[in-house]
This record gives C-alpha cells, sequence and structure tokens, in this order.
C-alpha cells in the first residue's frame, strides 16, 4: 500500500472511530431524555389525577359536613329564615352530588390509565375504589333527604364513622401519591445510572478513540520510519565500502520500492566491486608477469645478443688468421644464436596474441583433433618410439579449434621430449568427469614433475632443466589458452607409477550449439 493511502487510510479510521462515539452518545443521549419525558409525563398525569381526586373527596367531606351543620341547626330550631337554611341544605346537597360524579369521572380516567399502562398499581386503584364506595356510601347516608331524630341523635357516631371512612380514603390516595413518588424518584435514580453509564461509555470511547488514534500514529509511524532507518544504516554501510547489505522488502509502497531500488544499487555496486578486486588482482598478477617477462625477456635476449657479439669478435680473428674451419665453426654459432633470438621472438609475438588474436569458437571432436595433433607429430614419436593412445568417446569441446591444437600439441611434445631413457615413451590422452565438470587428462610415463614445481612450470620462461632445449614459454603459452576459453589447467603425479598428468577443463557447450554436427578435422 502506499504511503499516501496509508494516511488516507488511518485519517478514515479515526473519523470513522470518532463518528461511531458521536453517533452512540447521540442515541443515548436522545434515549435518556425520551426516557425522562415520558417519566415526567407519567408521573404528572398520575399524581395530578390523584390529587383531583384527593381534591374531590375533600371536597365532598366538606360539603357533607357542612351539610349535618345545618340539618343541626335546623332539628334545633336554630339559625334565620328556614328557606335561607333549606337553600343552604339544597346547595351543599348538590355540591356533593357534584363530587361525587367529578370524583367517579377522575377514577375512571385512573382506572383506563392503570389498566393500560400501570398494571402494578391495581391494588392502589381497588383501595381508592374501596375508600370512594363507602365515603360516598356514608355521605348519601348521611346526605337522606328527611333528618331524621335518631340520626341526629347518632350523630357524633356517624361523624366518627365518617372521619375514619374519610381517613381510609385519603389514607389510600396519599399511599398512592407517596408509591407514585417513590417509583419517580426510583426511575430518576435508574437515569441517573444510565447517565453515568452513558458517560463511563462516553469516556471508554474516547479512550478507545485514543487508543486507535495511538496504534495507528504508531503503526503507520513504524511503517516509515523503521524503513528509512534500515535504508540510512545500509547507506552508512555502503559509505564504509560493505556493499553486502540488502534491505527487506515487504509490501508494494514507494518505501519498498525504495528498498528495492537500494538493493539493486548495492548488488551492483557489489558486483562492481567484485569486478573491481579481481581487475586489482588481475593487474597484480600482469604486472608481476610483466616483471618476470621484464627480467627474463632482458636475460633471455641478451644471451644470444652476447653470444653473437662473442663470436663476431672471434670471427674477426679467424678472418684476419685467414683460419677457414674457424671461421665456418663460427659463422654456425652465429647462426644458431640468431636462430634461438628468432625462436624466442615468435613465442613472445604467439603469446601476446592470446586473448587478442582469436578464431570464432565452433563445435569439434576432440577425438579427431587427437588424432590429427599426433600425426602432426609423427615424427618425433616415431624418433622415440612412443606410444600414444587416445581414449576412445570423449565428449566434443566448443571453443578455438586453433588455440586447442596448439595446448595439446605442446603437452604432447613434452611428454615425448621428458620420456624417460629407459624405456619406450607412452602417452594417454583421455577424459573423465569429477564433481559433474568434464577433465580432459594427459598423461605420461616420463621423469615426472616435484610437486612442488608443479605451479612454477607454468611461469613465464620457466624451465626445470636448462640443458633441454626449448625457450620455456610453451606451458605458459597453454595456460594462457586454457584461462582465456575459461577453464582451468594444473598437475598431478599418479601415485600408482612415476609420470606427470597434466589436467585441463574446456567450459560447458552450449545448448544451442549441442544440435550442431561436430566439425571434421582434416584427416589428409
Amino acid at each position: 500500500m502506499k504511503v499516501g493511502n496509508k494516511l488516507t487510510l488511518a485519517n478514515v479510521l479515526m473519523a470513522i472511530s470518532a463518528l461511531v462515539v458521536a453517533i452512540v452518545l447521540s442515541r443515548a443521549l436522545v434515549f435518556v431524555d425520551t426516557e425522562f419525558k415520558a417519566l415526567n409525563e407519567r408521573t404528572l398525569l398520575v399524581t395530578s389525577l390523584l390529587e383531583k381526586i384527593r381534591f374531590s373527596g375533600l371536597r365532598i367531606v366538606a360539603s357533607t359536613n357542612e351539610y349535618l351543620l345545618l340539618a343541626s341547626m335546623k332539628v334545633r330550631n336554630e339559625g334565620a329564615d328556614s328557606g335561607d337554611l333549606a337553600t343552604s341544605l339544597q346547595r351543599e346537597r348538590a355540591l356533593v352530588a357534584t363530587g361525587q360524579q367529578n370524583m367517579n369521572a377522575l377514577i375512571e380516567s385512573y382506572r383506563g390509565l392503570v389498566q393500560s399502562y400501570f398494571p402494578g398499581e391495581i391494588e392502589y386503584l381497588e383501595r381508592i375504589e374501596a375508600g370512594r364506595a363507602e365515603l360516598v356510601e356514608k355521605s348519601n347516608f348521611l346526605l337522606q333527604s328527611d333528618f331524621e331524630a335518631a340520626v341526629h341523635a347518632q350523630l357524633g357516631a356517624h361523624r366518627e364513622d365518617f372521619e375514619d371512612i374519610e381517613s381510609s380514603f385519603l389514607l389510600a390516595v396519599n399511599q398512592a401519591l407517596e408509591d407514585e413518588a417513590e417509583e419517580y424518584r426510583e426511575k430518576v435514580e435508574a437515569i441517573d445510572d444510565s447517565i453515568n453509564e452513558v458517560n463511563n461509555f462516553i469516556w471508554a470511547g474516547l479512550g478507545g478513540v485514543a487508543i486507535v488514534v495511538i496504534v495507528i500514529g504508531v503503526s503507520l509511524g513504524n511503517s516509515i520510519t523503521r524503513p528509512l532507518e534500515r535504508l540510512l544504516k545500509g547507506i552508512a554501510r555502503i559509505r564504509q565500502g560493505d556493499y553486502r547489505k540488502r534491505l527487506r522488502t515487504v509490501g508494494k509502497d514507494e518505501l519498498a520500492e525504495l528498498a528495492r531500488s537500494f538493493n539493486e544499487m548495492a548488488s551492483r555496486l557489489d558486483e562492481n566491486e567484485q569486478l573491481r578486486q579481481e581487475f586489482i588482482e588481475q593487474l597484480e598478477q600482469k604486472n608481476a608477469e610483466l616483471e618476470r617477462f621484464t627480467y627474463t625477456v632482458s636475460h633471455d635476449l641478451k644471451s644470444p645478443l652476447v653470444t653473437v657479439k662473442g663470436f663476431l669478435g672471434m670471427l674477426e680473428k679467424d678472418l684476419r688468421r685467414g683460419e677457414e674451419q674457424a671461421i665456418a665453426r663460427d659463422i654456425e654459432y652465429l647462426k644458431e644464436a640468431t636462430d634461438t633470438m628468432g625462436l624466442l621472438l615468435d613465442d613472445l609475438l604467439e603469446l601476446s596474441r592470446i586473448g587478442r588474436v582469436t578464431s570464432p569458437p565452433i563445435l569439434f571432436s576432440m577425438n579427431e583433433l587427437c588424432e590429427d595433433v599426433v600425426k602432426t607429430l609423427s615424427g618425433p614419436i616415431q624418433q622415440r618410439q612412443a606410444r600414444i593412445t587416445i581414449a576412445p568417446g570423449m565428449p566434443s569441446v566448443y571453443a578455438d579449434r586453433d588455440r586447442i591444437r596448439d595446448v595439446l600439441q605442446n603437452l604432447l611434445e613434452n611428454a615425448i621430449k621428458f620420456s624417460a631413457e629407459e624405456e619406450p615413451s607412452s602417452v594417454r590422452i583421455s577424459a573423465e568427469t569429477r564433481d559433474d565438470t568434464t577433465l580432459f587428462l594427459v598423461e605420461d610415463n616420463g621423469i615426472g614433475i616435484e610437486p612442488e614445481y608443479h605451479d612454477k612450470v607454468f611461469a613465464l620462461f620457466e624451465r626445470l632443466d636448462a640443458k633441454t632445449s626449448g625457450t620455456g614459454i610453451g606451458l605458459a603459452l597453454v595456460k594462457r589458452i586454457i584461462e582465456t576459453h575459461g577453464g582451468t589447467i594444473w598437475i598431478e603425479s599418479p601415485l600408482e607409477s612415476r609420470g606427470t598428468r597434466f589436467c585441463f577443463t574446456l567450459p560447458e557447450v552450449p545448448r544451442d550449439a549441442v544440435d550442431d554436427e561436430p566439425i571434421a578435422v582434416n584427416q589428409n
């Protein structure tokens, strides 16, 4: 994911978290407000009805008591005009009737409210209705149209009963009001608890949002800063010359692309550093070889010149003396010295051409090339009565055929030259596989080479036996040809017999050359 997309995602997640908290908060506040309004409306409605019922009962009680007072005055013939008294009695009777009607209507409303919404308060309804029935019944009894003397005689007892009924009625109403107030307080406490829970949830939500923001920030920061820290460390290592450091690449964002580009750069720098080291090693090797070459050439080229100079002086003396035999001998020595110098210059020229002047590689038969080299050296072979064995079935080779021919010819000439005097020379050319690598072997039964000289013989102008003919360039030439082809060459001393075994490798045949037919060697 791209860094910009990560930032956008982080902002979206934080916005969603804040939106969720805001939605939950608003829903909770709406719920609390709705519950509180419903509680207030319900409490107000119930208490209002109960207060009206109590007021109606008190009105009935007051009108009944007023009626009893006026009736007592009538019985005792107290007060003013009897007509006014009768009117007052009629008024009080009407007030009691109106109060009873209002109370009945209010209790019916309370009944409907309780049955529909508050079935738990049915007990209060029954108590209030029972109190109302007793109150109305006693009030009607006391408001009978003919106020009898017997009733008047027991008026005190009836008033006490009426007061008890009034108290019972008011107690039922007051208890309902008190229970309603208690329930209101409990509901308010429950709403307060809900508000506290909402507050706790809000704080928890805000804490959760803060945690989400922190986690996203830390994660996003790590996803950006850690790759940059690794990149800076990698740059520091490269600045110190360590090109092997590679960065871990995860994802497809800009930082991962930067890390992959850094790894590619480090790989190229590492390859360039390896090439530079190889070039330095080769340059040092070439410089050392050049020093040896300079020394050897100056020595080996100077030797024939010294010989020529010496015999020129002798020739001059012999000419003065007129000694023809000595003159002929001097001329022969001069010719040998110049021939030696010519061979040395030819070998040096051939050595300098290797790696610069090459023929295109072709696929050819190694067996046929070996047979051609044997025919070329048939003279020395017959002279030394050497036995040359070429193993059948050697693999074909994809290389510069002329240069490989020089290698085989040089190795075969050395094998014949350094063969043992007491027995016929025997040379075997073969191939074998070691560790999935094909080796070509040229081994003889000659005088052998001591292990401490195995590397030395490949040096330029190196001759272990100064009495033998040659310039000392042949094996150096062989090594240069093999290494130019990307192979290696070394010497082994067979344990089972004396002699020398030269081993060399050549690069594998390319796939596109496998289907080609090997080039046949000219047998003529």
